[in-house]
């Protein structure tokens, strides 16, 4: 056998493993009940308030990589005085802030259901940054929690990245669910405290 059909059978070979990879490859499990889930609120008890005043705590948790740690940060009604607990009761400046965040969650609808499988969470960038530290700690996104004043959630999702060619959407995730969707958000919300606090 010469050296050219010694080379061709190799290529021929090589050809049929990788067709065959890619017909056996497993897409990635979406399930039906996901995708009956579509254009559905992700919060629709925070929708149907008449007004957000109801809205009274806030509490965002980021992940700090380099000291592998997560960071709180909350803003608080109490006593009909918006404070900072972190920093000792600080009055904050919270009302219209707050306001246009649960805005922004309560007309947030399930967009594109991208994948129901933890292990696309890291490149997503929805991983808890709660989570303990047997999760990664890349990929971690930021967890958004709001609360009325009997301490009921109305809403709690972790925000993850932008999607890359897709202006103004991200990756989101309801913390205890492994679906990832993709929403438009455009939420800036800052965690400085003088950013907070009242003037």
């Amino acid at each position: 056998m010469n050296e050219l059909m010694r080379t061709l059978i190799y290529l021929a070979v090589a050809g049929g493993l990788c067709a065959a990879a890619v017909i056996t490859r497993e897409p990635p499990p979406v399930t039906s009940e996901g995708l009956e889930l579509q254009g559905e609120p992700f919060f629709p008890e925070l929708a149907e308030l008449a007004d957000f005043t109801q809205v009274t705590d806030m509490e965002v948790w980021d992940f700090r990589e380099e000291s592998a740690e997560a960071v709180p940060f909350k803003v608080q009604l109490k006593d009909g005085v918006w404070v900072i607990p972190s920093k000792d009761g600080y009055p904050a400046d919270a009302g219209d802030k707050l306001g246009k965040v649960a805005a922004a969650l309560a007309n947030l609808t399930r967009g594109s259901l991208r994948t129901d499988r933890e292990a696309d969470h890291e490149s997503c960038g929805v991983v808890d940054p709660m989570a303990d530290l047997s999760k990664p700690s890349t990929g971690r996104g930021r967890r958004i929690t709001l609360k009325d004043a009997s301490e009921k959630v109305l809403a709690d999702i972790v925000v993850g990245q932008a999607i890359e060619g897709e202006e103004g959407k991200r990756f989101v995730r309801l913390p205890g669910e492994k679906r990832v969707w993709s929403v438009p958000l455009d939420l800036e919300l800052s965690t400085t405290f003088n950013d907070w606090i009242e003037t």
